[in-house]
Order: structure tokens, then C-alpha cells, then sequence
């Protein structure tokens, strides 16, 4: 992480004692705002967190699916944003489709009407994501590579936790303005 030198660092699945952790490093200390506090406020059992460099505020959301979320706003080059730090239902779950949906239909109305709006994160979708206004960045930028997120043919990981071989670009980056 120290090495990408990336302005936001959005994880997921983060314990409060990896947010110990995180928030112990002279690095993090040095350049970082956190999202939450080194005792991981909003991160029990687990949640999203997010590393800034940019100042702006911060702050964890509790949806009504019980899934927390993190909204950031900061300005970049001049322009508001808001970042939503996600991590939506796997297909493991009952009706995981609607279920998603929902998640995002709730976090919509969040959303504030000026500026760009971010939401980054674990999708937990394979296929493609149609949402209003909305672009996904990978497709954007046209690359040649398939995109996967979730690989367990290469990743070992993903192997041992998985019941399903299924590869998939599971992690995304949609935007509008």
C-alpha cells in the first residue's frame, strides 16, 4: 500500500484490530486520515475503511440492510466529490440481486446534487452493472485485460475461501460527473 503512493485507499472487510494496525504505521500517521478511529469505530465484526491524503470529511453509514458504508466528500482539482466506500451482498445471500439493488436504491439517497459521486468497492457482481448516469471506470478506460478481481485459478486465496470456482471482476469503480 505504501508503495502505490495512492491519494484514497478504500478497503474492505477490515477488522478493528487490522485498523490498529493500519493506524500504528508511521506512514498512515504521516499522511493519512482514516476513516475510522484507530479503535475501529464502525468496523465490528468488519467493514470498509477508507486511508485519505485528500482533507474533507469522513464518515461511516449504517444502512438498513445492516451493511455499513463509507462516505467521504473533499474536493478535487477545484470540483466536489463524494465517495462511497461499498461492499455490497454476495450471492451467498437469499435474493442477493435485490438485495444489492436496494442496497444501492438506499445509498442513492445520500447522495448530494452537486459534485461528482464515486462508489467504489466490493460489488459482488459478476456480470454487467447498469445504473443510471453511472460509468463503470474499468470499461472507461478500454483496457485489454479481463479485469478480474476474483481469481481463484491464480489466486490461492480466493481458491480456499470460495465454494465456487467462479472468476469475476467483483471490485469496481463506477462514477457520474
Amino acid at each position: 500500500l505504501q508503495a502505490s503512493g495512492a491519494d484514497l485507499i478504500a478497503l474492505q472487510e477490515v477488522t478493528p484490530k487490522l485498523c490498529g494496525l493500519l493506524a500504528d504505521e508511521p506512514w498512515i500517521k504521516q499522511t493519512y486520515y482514516l476513516s475510522s478511529s484507530p479503535a475501529g469505530e464502525g468496523l465490528s465484526p468488519y467493514g470498509p475503511l477508507v486511508l485519505s491524503r485528500l482533507p474533507g470529511s469522513l464518515e461511516h453509514l449504517e444502512l438498513v440492510s445492516g451493511k455499513s458504508v463509507v462516505k467521504a466528500l473533499f474536493h478535487f482539482e477545484g470540483e466536489p466529490v463524494q465517495l462511497f466506500v461499498v461492499h455490497l451482498f454476495s450471492d451467498r445471500t437469499e435474493d442477493a440481486a435485490l438485495r444489492r439493488l436496494e442496497q444501492l436504491e438506499e445509498l442513492s439517497s445520500h447522495f448530494l446534487d452537486d459534485g461528482s459521486v464515486w462508489l467504489v468497492g466490493d460489488f459482488n457482481l459478476r456480470g454487467c452493472l447498469e445504473l443510471n448516469d453511472f460509468q463503470d471506470a474499468w470499461l472507461v478506460r478500454g483496457t485489454a485485460r479481463n479485469g478480474l478481481t476474483f481469481d481463484p485459478a491464480v489466486n490461492s486465496l480466493a481458491r480456499l475461501t470460495s465454494g465456487r470456482a467462479r472468476s469475476g471482476r467483483l471490485d469496481r469503480l463506477i462514477y457520474r460527473g
